[in-house]
């Protein structure tokens, strides 16, 4: 006798159909028309959003629109996106960047973030990257 799971939703990891259907939905999410400031970048199941605004008012506009309209795209698919794990960093000197939210909880800022294994700091000299990747040579 085996027993089955019935499957609710999204795809069992490793399964056969699972790239094919996230590469369908991703798809759909970067196919989608953004505002003219707001670039989205993906690779694999990560997202990146660049987005330039003359003012930290704008800014905290369009990003909260981009966000809100991430959410719609990602709860159509059922895609669940961990707050714990995103990070905004705002490049720009002597400034702190707006805050954002993702479904009413807000998104950490911090002064870097890592993104394909590259560290990009708000300076965008890459000296914590540089760090890091001297600190694991030595290891």
């Amino acid at each position: 006798m085996s027993v089955r799971p019935s499957q609710q939703q999204g795809c069992a990891q490793g399964s056969s159909t699972g790239l094919m259907f996230w590469n369908l939905a991703a798809n759909e999410i970067i196919s989608e028309v953004w505002q003219p400031n707001v670039h989205l970048q993906s690779f694999a199941d990560d997202f990146i959003f660049v987005i330039r605004e003359p003012t930290g008012a704008k800014l905290k506009a369009t990003a909260q629109a981009a966000l809100t309209k991430l959410e719609r795209c990602t709860d159509k698919h059922q895609f669940k996106v961990s707050t714990e794990k995103s990070t905004t960093v705002h490049i720009i000197i002597l400034v702190s960047g707006p805050r954002v939210k993702w479904d009413n909880q807000t998104i950490i800022r911090s002064i870097s973030l890592k993104y394909l294994g590259v560290i990009i700091d708000n300076k965008l000299n890459w000296v914590d990257h540089l760090i890091n990747t001297k600190t694991k040579l030595y290891i």
